[in-house]
């Protein structure tokens, strides 16, 4: 066996002599289809162009250990159905990387292929949309400062605990806001039940 790719010359003698030589051509092992992985940064995200994942296919060998050059092209799937891919980067040393948006919610499963080799581990994606209908906040007055909790839902109620959305709060009335009553904060994601909260401060 050899670690080096290419073609050597084999040499057999006995004594003095010379028996006769062989020429063996070392060729490189394909990556292997069930070790090499892809991944995402997130699982879940919302549709649009604000929202996105990174995914990154990386090449492996039969034995686990990193395939560290290029295969060939990326190629993900499945196309046309709500994902939307940019151009795959070839990182050069057998990892891949692409971003997705999503323009329909759901849950999809996405697959890739490098050169001919397909790979047989998967990586699944949850895209979300909120319901303005079914999304609040609280409370629903107010009169003094205080903390206003933003709770989006998707259509069927549940709550988007994702984060990454731009978050703004204003009074429903213009004459209101035009009078400068209160000023808001940033909106902050709360990781442990997905809501948002802003800050109110009441000036009078």
């Amino acid at each position: 066996s050899s670690s080096v790719v290419g073609e050597v010359t084999v040499t057999a003698t006995y004594d003095s002599g010379t028996v006769g030589t062989l020429n063996l051509t070392f060729e490189a092992l394909p990556p292997s289809d069930s070790e090499s992985t892809i991944t995402s940064d997130i699982s879940i995200f919302g549709v649009g162009g604000d929202h996105s994942a990174v995914i990154t296919v990386a090449l492996k060998k039969a034995d686990g250990s990193a395939y560290t050059e290029s295969y060939g092209d990326l190629v993900l799937s499945p196309e046309g159905t709500g994902l939307s891919y940019g151009t795959p980067v070839d990182n050069g040393d057998g990892t891949y990387t692409v971003s997705v948006t999503a323009d329909t919610a759901g849950s999809y499963v996405v697959s890739a292929t490098v050169g001919d080799l397909v790979l047989t581990n998967t990586v699944s994606l949850t895209v979300t949309q909120v319901d303005v209908a079914q999304s609040g906040a609280t409370p629903a007055s107010i009169t003094d400062s205080t903390t206003i909790t933003v709770t989006l839902r998707d259509s069927s109620g549940n709550i988007i605990t994702h984060g990454g959305h731009n978050i703004s709060v204003r009074f429903a009335s213009s004459i209101i806001n035009q009078l400068g009553i209160a000023t808001f904060g940033d909106a902050q994601f709360n990781s442990l039940d997905g809501t948002y909260d802003v800050a109110v401060t009441c000036t009078t």
